[in-house]
């Protein structure tokens, strides 16, 4: 796997226990976060679990295809000709 590319460039975003790290636009970035939190109160409130975490959640969010493909192939240790 590729390190980033050096022009590439890397955002991060805080909001409770979630860290969102992403190379999406900050636009795109925050509408998933605020998606992602949307959706952990509704599933709280439907299922009436504790869901928040105290331990902190990373969430990385890729810009498309081409930039997730490293990272995914990685973690599945599959082998690129790249």
């Amino acid at each position: 796997m590729e390190p980033p590319k050096a022009n590439e460039k890397w955002i991060s975003l805080t909001a409770d226990e979630f860290q969102f790290v992403s190379n999406a636009s900050p636009k795109a970035t925050l509408e998933i976060a605020r998606d992602m939190l949307r959706m952990r109160a509704a599933v709280g409130q439907i299922t009436k679990l504790k869901v928040r975490s105290p331990l902190p959640t990373k969430v990385f969010i890729f810009a498309n295809e081409r930039t997730f493909g490293g990272y995914r192939d990685a973690v599945l240790d599959r082998k690129t000709e790249n």
